[in-house]
Parts: C-alpha cells; structure tokens; sequence
C-alpha cells in the first residue's frame, strides 16, 4: 500500500494533466467538453475528500491535545500566578512596578506572604520603596514586621524614618517617639532629660526644615487613600486627573460596606478608563464574600489585558491581591459551611 503522501502527490498530478488536456484538446463537440471537465472534477472532489480526511483528525487531535495541556482555571492555579506576578514585581528592577506592587500587596492585611514581600522592601535601595513599605505595614497593623522597622527609625532619609516610626506607633510601639518630639521642637534644642540625647540624634537624622516639610506633604497625600495612592502609577493618575481621587476614594469607602448594589457598580468600574478607578474597584472588591468575583477579576492578571482595556501592571498586581484575597476567604469558609451541613442533619 502506497504512503499517503505518495497517493496525495499521484492525485494532483493527474488533476494538473487532465486540466492541460482539456487547455490543449479542442473538442468538437460540447459533450466532450463536458467530459473533460467531469473528469477533472470528479478527480479535484477526490482529492478534497482525501485531504480533509487528513486535516479533519490532524485539528481534532491538535484541539484535543491543547485542551488536555491547557491549565484548568482552579483555585491552586490562580493563586500560584497570582502570587507569581506580585512577586514579579516586588523584585523587579522597575522602581514603577515595586512602588507599584508594594501598594497592591498592603491591601493583603494579616497576609503572612505579603507581609514579608514588604519587609524586604524596608532594604530597597530607593527611598521611596523604603518609606511606601514602612506606611504599608503600618496600615497592615503587621506586628510581626515591628523588629524590622525599629531598624527602618534610623534609616538615613527622614521620609522613610518618620514613617517608620509611625508605622510602629499605630501598632502601639513608642520607640520611634524620639522623632516625633524632634519633628514637634523643630529647629530648638531639647530640654535637658533622659530623652534629650536621643532627641538631638533625631533631629539630626532629620537634617533640616525642609525635610519636615516633605515628611508633611508625603503624609497629606496617603491620608485617605494610604498606600494605595503612593505607587507611582496611582500617584501620577491622581495627580494629572483631579477626578480621579474623589473617583478612587469612593471606590474604596463601597467596598467597606459590600452590598448587591456596591457589588454591582464596583464590577463595572473594573473596565473603566481610569487607571486608579479600576485599581481602586479590584482592590475593593478584594473584601467582598463574593467567590464569582474571582472570574470578574481574573482578566484583568493578563499580561495582554482585556479586549476593552489595556493592561497596566499596577491594576494586574491590585487583581492579583484581591483574587489571594477572596480565594483565602473562600478557603476559610468551605470547613465551616461543611460543618454546618453535618450538624444540621
């Protein structure tokens, strides 16, 4: 028996020669005509039939094997590119896509991973990652990141020892207290006391007037928003479009009272056109009950985007949170609603 190939290649032959029969070989009669081009079609219909007898397995087999290799959209898979991508960019060299980042994952409070990728950001090399990680972890109340941001109080930039030190103090820790004191006396000279060496190592940490004035300007801006307005891409949107901070602020004050409603319009603002508008939502809607929120939130991880809205990493990296965030909260709630079918037999 001839291969396949062999027989395909027979086939086009005898077309190709039949139809220069039919160019060349004047027939008198219209009935010859007609079977010159019967025979030509009958031989093209015989090669089609072959051809997608061979095409037709070939797709379905190729169809077949990219839907068996194609990951199935479960929870372990979600979280794993989740956190794949926000670990992406805690470490990337971007100081956009860290700053970025780090305003993502201080949405994760309690969140023992996401605690640490701040942490490590207490080290960075830029300031402004240092002292956007020292007020997450602050908001985060994360008590577990207290020995690393003692350290982060004599950090030689006075933005990101002041937030240190308050971050510390929202959690109920007075040592960074010696800075406030200096940040309250400004240019004067302590009075002598136990504290007023340390006082003047303050204020020398401090270096000058100006300083306070940015560490004032830096604390006015994430008063409402907090982290989530210091990533660089939220804070150029927010400074370019005023909107946009009323716009985000009301995005963020929904999602602490989840309704039907707030639920509703929040998913719409997922495909807005503002970029901290549709951060603020993903991030927000982070804290609802809602596990179908995972699937209204999973396109907005894609590199590529959606084929309404353009992908920017800082709203990727605040999906990314927000999908931990709900399937954590789903895991948690699967024993119990277990246990509560068992006891209601």
């Amino acid at each position: 028996m001839k291969p396949m190939g062999d027989v395909v290649t027979q086939l086009l032959e005898q077309s190709a020669v039949q139809f220069a029969q039919c160019r060349t070989v004047r027939l008198s009669t219209v009935e010859g005509k007609q079977r010159c081009i019967s025979r030509s079609l009958v031989s093209i219909s015989a090669l089609c039939a072959i051809l997608l007898g061979i095409a037709l397995p070939i797709a379905a087999a190729n169809a077949k094997k990219q839907k068996a290799t194609a990951p199935a959209l479960t929870p372990a898979n979600l979280s794993a590119e989740a956190w794949s991508i926000l670990h992406e960019g805690a470490a990337s060299h971007s100081l956009r896509k860290r700053t970025d980042a780090i305003a993502a994952l201080s949405s994760m409070q309690g969140d023992p991973g996401a605690i640490k990728l701040i942490e490590a950001g207490l080290v960075d090399k830029n300031l402004d990652v240092r002292r956007i990680a020292a007020a997450a972890l602050g908001n985060m109340d994360a008590k577990e990141a207290i020995p690393a941001l003692k350290k982060a109080t004599d950090d030689p930039d006075p933005t990101v020892s002041f937030a240190a030190a308050e971050a510390l103090w929202k959690m109920g820790d007075r040592s960074g207290a010696e800075i406030f004191y200096a940040v309250v006396l400004g240019n004067r000279h302590a009075a002598h006391g136990p504290v007023s060496s340390n006082i003047e190592d303050a204020k020398k940490t401090l270096h000058d007037p100006k300083a306070l004035a940015l560490i004032g300007i830096n604390e006015g801006s994430g008063a409402l928003l907090g982290p989530f307005s210091e990533g660089i891409t939220i804070a150029e949107v927010l400074a370019k479009d005023r909107s946009s901070s009323s716009r985000a602020l009301s995005a963020t004050l929904l999602g602490q009272h989840p309704t039907p409603d707030t639920e509703k319009i929040l998913v719409d603002a997922l495909a807005d056109k503002n970029v901290a508008v549709r951060a603020a939502a993903a991030r927000a809607l982070g804290g609802f009950d809602d596990p179908a929120l995972i699937k209204r939130l999973a396109p907005l991880m894609d590199a590529k985007g959606t084929p309404v809205i353009k992908p920017v990493d800082s709203v990727r990296y605040m999906a990314s949170a927000a999908i931990i965030r709900l399937l954590r909260k789903q895991k948690a709630a699967s024993p119990a609603a277990t246990a509560s079918a068992r006891s209601s037999r």
